[in-house]
Parts: structure tokens; C-alpha cells; sequence
């Protein structure tokens, strides 16, 4: 019996267990059922994997430390008891964002600029009646103060880290790219003390995926690559639908571009098309591409 035909077996075995144990596949969760197939899966297909270029978010590796939740602490040490809704002010933070990040750079003191101008968009409505406080929310030591909060709060996460070393290490040809988050551009002297080490883990680089026209830079970098299979990682919906739009993007400019996006979300049911997969952790990724293979 071949190694395919034997996890196709294992997994109908499997599966026979759990109906004849329940009654029905049903009423087992299926997040545990997906992690035992694909665990049987990836075992019993031995298949050496093409090269391939892991695109990373960084928010996988650094699950801590977004701008609006330091916001938020800093905004309640200043003007305690205001009655914010989180989830409005992160629509608009990231609807805000998103326009004022359309250059590839931006100077601190551009950055300082557009940030006001997000923070005036946010808070005004609450804070109207208290220029003071909004005076402080616009100054340059609360920008500073950001930073600096974001990066002491930036702790990385070992777990997903170890994963993507176990697949550097099972093929040497993998490439890695940690793709930033747009909303640091708007705080261009944090320094991130995790960066170097990371990047010699996983002899990686750094880039910056944008919305607008720093898109085009994206796609002319990454289709340099000698590698010409593409898995780009995301941990939440919006910046996977970005992540799509840009590999749609490569795609039309080179008929050899191969790949997917992947959207990591912890609880969620497995599902995997030709260029979308949904899984529930990052240990899945591996496993998932043995299988496609």
C-alpha cells in the first residue's frame, strides 16, 4: 500500500472510530478530528516539498503590542471613565491607517502629523468638551509614549517562532519574509528588540505590505525571488484579504507564481481551496502542505 493510498486508509479508519464511538462525525469536535487526520496525513507522505517563500505577519510572531490596545491603556490613565467603544475606534483606526500609510517611508515628524490627525478622528466626539486632555492625546510625547508602550508590550512568541525554524530546518530552501504591520510605519524610531534576533533565526527579512500604491513596490520585490511558490500567513481576516489581493496581484504578472493564503484563527473549522485555507494554528501549516502536495 502506497504512502498516500495508507493516509487515506488511516484517515477513513479514523473517522469509522469516531461514528462508531458518537454515532455520527458530527457530534466530535471537528477541529480535533481535522488535527488527527492531517496529523496522519503528514506522517505517512514522505514528500520533499518545492521551495517555497513563507510570508509571514508579523502579528503571528508578536501576538502583543498592537498600537490601539496601548492606546487605549494610555488614552484611560489620562481621562479615566470616558466611555470608549473599542470596537467603532478600531474600525476607524484601521480605516485610518490604512489612508494615511501610502508611501513606503514615512519621517517621525510626518508620522507624528498623520497619527494626530488619526487620534483626532478617533477621539474627538468623546472628548470635545476637553481640549486639555485632547491637547495631550495630539502632543508628541503621547506618540512617543505609544512607542515606547508597544514596544515593551512587544513580546515574541516563541511557539510560532519554533514552527517556522522546524521548517527552515526540514528544507533549507524555504525562504521567509516577516511582513510588518502597516500601522508601524506611523512610529518609524520604535526599534524593535527582537528584530535582529529573529531575522538571523530565520535568515528572514522585513517587509512592509501596503494598501495603496506601495503595492506595486511589494509585487516587483517578491517577484524577484527565485522561488516561485508563495504561502503568505496571516492571523486575522482583513490582512488576509490583502494578502490575497497581492498574491491575485503576482499571479497576473507571472503565470509561473504558485500559492496560497493562509488565515491562522484559533478555534476555527478547517478548510483548504486552491488559494485560501483556513486553519487553526500555525503547527497546521506544514501538515496541510504535505497533504496538498
Amino acid at each position: 500500500m502506497t504512502s498516500r493510498r495508507l493516509a487515506q486508509h488511516s484517515s477513513i479508519q479514523i473517522k469509522r472510530r469516531l461514528t462508531a464511538v458518537n454515532g455520527s462525525t458530527s457530534s466530535q469536535s471537528p477541529s480535533i478530528m481535522d488535527s488527527l487526520i492531517r496529523m496522519v496525513d503528514a506522517k505517512s507522505t514522505d514528500v520533499q516539498l518545492p521551495a517555497t517563500n513563507f510570508l509571514v505577519h508579523e502579528r503571528l510572531l508578536y501576538p502583543k503590542g498592537a498600537a490601539l490596545d496601548n492606546m487605549l491603556k494610555l488614552v484611560s490613565r489620562i481621562a479615566p471613565g470616558i466611555p470608549i467603544v473599542k470596537a467603532q475606534l478600531m474600525e476607524i483606526w484601521q480605516e485610518e491607517v490604512s489612508k494615511a500609510v501610502i508611501f513606503p517611508t514615512l519621517t517621525e515628524h510626518a508620522a507624528q502629523r498623520k497619527f494626530g490627525e488619526i487620534v483626532k478622528t478617533m477621539f474627538w466626539p468623546y472628548l470635545r468638551a476637553s481640549p486639555n486632555v485632547m491637547s495631550q492625546l495630539l502632543s508628541t510625547k503621547f506618540h512617543a509614549d505609544l512607542a515606547n508602550a508597544m514596544m515593551s508590550n512587544r513580546h515574541l512568541y516563541k511557539h510560532n517562532l519554533k514552527i517556522l525554524t522546524q521548517i527552515k530546518e526540514e528544507n533549507g530552501k524555504h525562504k521567509f519574509l516577516v511582513l510588518r504591520d502597516s500601522e508601524m510605519l506611523l512610529f518609524p524610531n520604535a526599534r524593535d528588540k527582537h528584530q535582529k534576533s529573529l531575522a538571523r533565526l530565520l535568515r528572514s527579512r522585513f517587509l512592509t505590505v501596503h494598501e495603496w500604491d506601495d503595492q506595486e513596490t511589494s509585487e516587483n520585490r517578491l517577484l524577484k525571488s527565485s522561488n516561485k511558490n508563495f504561502l503568505l500567513i496571516a492571523g486575522d481576516t482583513k490582512t488576509a484579504m490583502e494578502y490575497f489581493r497581492l498574491l491575485s496581484a503576482l499571479k497576473k504578472k507571472s503565470s509561473n507564481i504558485k500559492g496560497s493564503v493562509v488565515l491562522v484563527s484559533p478555534g476555527s473549522l478547517f478548510s483548504c481551496s486552491d488559494d485560501f485555507w483556513t486553519l487553526g494554528a500555525l503547527d497546521d501549516v506544514y501538515p496541510t502542505m504535505k497533504k496538498n502536495a
